[in-house]
């Protein structure tokens, strides 16, 4: 009966020490929570007002309807954090919002916190948070730039998120904890939400279907590479402005952060739409910092629409560009050039292109100015831009030109393209070294071209020398050109071989060309209908006893020198300028 009551009353006093253990818990728990909420409170502001980037602020509010910490289980949950902040600082209003309906922190031991001021947590996570940023400033009272000369070059902006994890980490790192971690952050479903209004101006970044996770975190910011691991997801990234041109939409971005190597992918990135404009598409691009390695499988730069809404709506002398390029790779991409404003390559390797260029060479409306061409444009970016070497694996290019009161563009096209481009730089201390471009093509799929250009890059008109070398070629290939252009038809006529040298400099081409040619015969035309009347006729027969029929080596197999002499016009493109200064050679070599 004893021994029964001693168990009973040790049940009794063991079940009363549980109950007492865990009432003290309990009420341990709840005290901490309340003494707990001033201190995340207290943080919560304060990194909330550094990420921003402004000072102590009445118009900051932080709401934590429910805090739950629990010792025993070691884990600290929020819900419905709500985060409000709104300043105003002259003419400027600056809106912040942030919620979380869920927050949740594991593995939490605070006599580590309170003894050792270190921190370890073996996990935080946040699901479907969303943040919302609108700013709002006076108008820009800056003067517009004047209008750019519509030029030939493709207008291509490089940026790189390699430091974007890093300044999303450290945002929210605590400043006085030392030697803390966390085992992994997962954030999932989130929202990222901007705007800015600057007076009846309005710009919109949206991201959806955010997700982040980190490994290791090290709460120490005395080091930049604060984690371990690391990996950033977004479903759909878009930059809208009043400007359809500066509007961007990625798709699939994902960022990953190793020990080895930091690399994004980027499932298709698209520019804006509009008349008179061009897009932008890039499909699988990759890009890998240890590696210096940026690769992308394919790339197009097109229109918004047809060429008649192209010109429609575009500046007069604007080119049409219709650019398909397929295995893009560049290597020794240095990240670190980047804030020294550089994106530079060790070597740029180019699978296939598919280059269409339509020219518009009707007179402006009003007094035109001349074109900027590619290397003034290219020697005028603010960013140091170039590669050593750019490697064309094969392509076509096909150069056409509108001209007033003619149904259709006279044009010529290469197949079979293949090109090496050496130098390519806008670095004003090689600015004395020309870029040099060596290229071998069939010109009009038929006759075997090799090239050598060599142009150097800077502001200002032009500067340029060629020559090259042209094998056997029907003549009538050149009616594409000649009979919208000139109302020429070829009817005969076979070029045995040609050579061409010239320099363009101060507006002015100035060369020779030996061209050796038989059979040639031609006749004159309407340039609108492409027919012959009866002036036509008597024209072509007057023209017929001018021409020279053929032109072949002198007895030591020599051809002789015609001059090219052309002009440069103020709606030359780069192509058409080549074209047009080697075709006044071959104007003149024809002539008796």
């Amino acid at each position: 009966m004893w021994l029964f009551r001693s168990r009973r009353q040790a049940a009794l006093i063991l079940g009363g020490s549980i109950g007492a253990l865990a009432l003290g818990a309990v009420l341990l728990d709840r005290a901490l929570e309340a003494a707990l909420r001033a201190p995340v409170d207290a943080y919560l502001r304060k990194r909330t007002l550094v990420l921003a980037h402004a000072g102590a602020s009445p118009g900051l509010t932080i709401d934590l309807p429910v805090l739950r910490l629990s010792l025993l289980r070691r884990r600290l949950d929020l819900h419905d954090v709500r985060i409000r902040f709104d300043q105003r600082t002259g003419g400027e209003v600056l809106h912040f919002e942030a919620d979380a309906p869920v927050l949740v922190l594991t593995g939490l031991d605070l006599s580590d916190l309170i003894w050792r001021r270190g921190l370890r947590l073996s996990g935080v996570a946040i699901d479907r948070p969303a943040i919302r940023r609108r700013r709002e400033v006076p108008p820009d009272t800056t003067p517009p730039r004047p209008g750019a000369e519509p030029g030939d070059t493709l207008p291509i902006t490089l940026t790189s998120p390699d430091s974007l994890l890093f300044r999303l980490v450290a945002a929210w790192l605590p400043d006085a904890v030392r030697g803390a971690r966390v085992d992994r952050v997962r954030v999932t479903g989130a929202t990222v939400q901007s705007e800015e209004v600057r007076g009846s101006a309005v710009s919109r970044d949206s991201t959806a279907g955010l997700a982040l996770e980190l490994r290791g975190l090290q709460l120490d910011t005395a080091s930049h590479r604060v984690f371990e691991r690391g990996t950033l997801e977004a479903r759909r990234f878009v930059h809208a402005s009043e400007h359809p041109q500066d509007s961007l939409v990625l798709s699939a971005v994902a960022v990953t952060v190793t020990p080895d190597d930091t690399t994004f992918d980027i499932g298709e990135l698209r520019t804006g739409r509009t008349a008179g404009g061009h897009q932008l598409r890039a499909v699988g691009v990759r890009r890998s910092h240890a590696r210096q390695v940026l690769t992308v499988d394919s790339l197009t730069y097109v229109p918004a629409g047809g060429d008649s809404t192209f010109f429609a709506a575009a500046r007069s002398r604007a080119t049409r560009v219709r650019l398909a390029a397929t295995g893009l790779q560049a290597t020794g991409l240095r990240q670190q050039n980047l804030r020294h404003r550089q994106i530079t390559a060790g070597g740029v390797w180019i699978a296939r292109v598919e280059l269409d260029l339509l020219a518009d060479r009707r007179p402006p409306p009003g007094p035109g100015r001349a074109r900027r061409l590619w290397p003034a444009r290219l020697a005028a970016l603010p960013w140091t831009v170039g590669a050593d070497s750019i490697v064309l694996a094969t392509g076509t290019i096909r150069y056409a030109e509108l001209m007033a009161g003619r149904p259709l563009p006279g044009s010529v096209h290469f197949t079979q393209v293949h090109a090496r481009i050496h130098g390519l730089s806008n670095d004003s201390a090689s600015a004395g070294t020309p870029v040099r471009i060596r290229a071998a093509a069939k010109l009009f799929g038929t006759g075997p071209l090799a090239t050598d250009i060599e142009v150097p890059i800077q502001r200002g008109p032009i500067r340029l020398h060629a020559r090259g070398e042209l094998g056997e070629l029907p003549l009538d290939s050149f009616n594409s050109f000649l009979l919208p252009g000139n109302g020429i038809e070829i009817t005969s006529g076979m070029l045995q071989a040609a050579q061409f040298e010239f320099s363009i400099a101060g507006g002015h081409a100035r060369g020779e060309l030996r061209a050796g040619y038989t059979g040639l015969e031609l006749r004159l035309v309407d340039k609108v209908t492409g027919r012959q009347n009866f002036g036509k006729k008597l024209t072509s027969m007057v023209a017929g006893t001018m021409v020279r029929q053929e032109r072949l080596p002198d007895k030591q197999g020599q051809l002789k020198p015609t001059p090219i002499r052309y002009e440069q016009a103020p709606g030359d493109t780069f192509f058409g300028l080549l074209w047009r200064a080697l075709r006044s050679g071959i104007v003149r070599a024809v002539r008796k």
